[in-house]
């Protein structure tokens, strides 16, 4: 190994923020993370703590070595030519699905690319999930409220389903980011698109809106088991987008923007987070497919 090569790179950590002295320095260092590929934590984990104890300056806090992405077993090299081009898969499905299907891939050991399971992910979680689920409840709104979201009525257990999914969702995002896994962050938002579609079947909405116009008793009832109902499936959306948002931010924007409002309509990360905070009255938009199947 080429020691000196180590000792110039390692250092520009530091140097970069003004060692010994600089402000940026005091602010930055010990850095929290380092974040690297798995080849080169020799020079992370035993060369550059060495040096930094003999300046007598404090070692990072953690070290973080991800695995390989490879393609048919064989890890990604431009010189042999085995590469994922992100410009040209970008061109043709967008940028949104690409960063989803990276996201979403296990962030430690290594994992292998093929166009397929791309593909395969893009038509089930995109299309399939969270595009799907967002045209069927916002073509409802327009259909059944003139596309103005209903007031919610009481919740029931069925509700629950969604619920407590969600009030359960922050707690574990941060613990999934405290741990280095942003794929189970994504599994986890990617739980609520899930129940999300469950309850649609589970209530039924078009039945709902039949039983409306039968006069009597059933009529209320089915009315205000409708307007809960959409309520319902509009929040769980606006808490999906909120979720996504750092993952898909063009698609988590759009599909926001569909339901009327912006990501940071309700004030506070704390805030935004608590179920209910969907403005009823508030007319959606209808707009184009957000995931074109493939």
């Amino acid at each position: 190994h080429v020691m000196y090569v180590w000792v110039d790179a390692l250092s520009n950590y530091m140097t970069a923020l003004g060692y010994p002295e600089g402000d940026l320095y005091k602010r930055f260092w010990p850095a929290d993370v380092h974040l690297m590929a798995k080849d080169i934590i020799r020079f992370h984990c035993l060369y550059w703590p060495a040096m930094l104890m003999a300046a007598g300056s404090p070692v990072p806090k953690h070290v973080y070595a991800h695995g390989y992405i490879t393609i048919e077993g064989e890890k990604l090299s431009k010189t042999r030519g085995i590469i994922i081009d992100p410009w040209k898969i970008t061109a043709q499905f967008g940028v949104d699905p690409f960063r989803y299907y990276m996201l979403k891939q296990p962030f430690g050991p290594d994992w292998d690319y093929t166009e397929d399971s791309f593909i395969r992910t893009l038509n089930a979680d995109l299309a399939d999930g969270i595009g799907n689920l967002l045209n069927r409840v916002v073509s409802m709104v327009g259909r059944y409220y003139d596309g103005a979201v209903p007031a919610s009525g009481p919740l029931t257990d069925t509700e629950a389903m969604l619920t407590d999914l969600a009030a359960a969702l922050p707690g574990r995002i941060d613990a999934a980011f405290e741990r280095f896994r942003p794929d189970e962050a994504l599994a986890a938002t990617w739980e609520l698109v899930s129940a999300a579609n469950k309850y649609v079947v589970a209530v039924a909405p078009w039945t709902l809106a039949k039983a409306r116009q039968t006069p009597g008793g059933e009529c209320a009832a089915a009315e205000g088991r409708l307007a809960t109902a959409l309520y319902s499936l509009v929040e769980a959306l606006r808490l999906i987008a909120l979720y996504a948002s750092p993952f898909i931010p063009a698609t988590a924007e759009a599909l926001a923007g569909q339901l009327g409002i912006t990501l940071d309509d309700a004030g506070d990360w704390d805030t935004r987070t608590q179920w209910g905070q969907y403005p009823a009255g508030t007319k959606v938009q209808p707009g184009g497919v957000l995931f074109p199947k493939v």
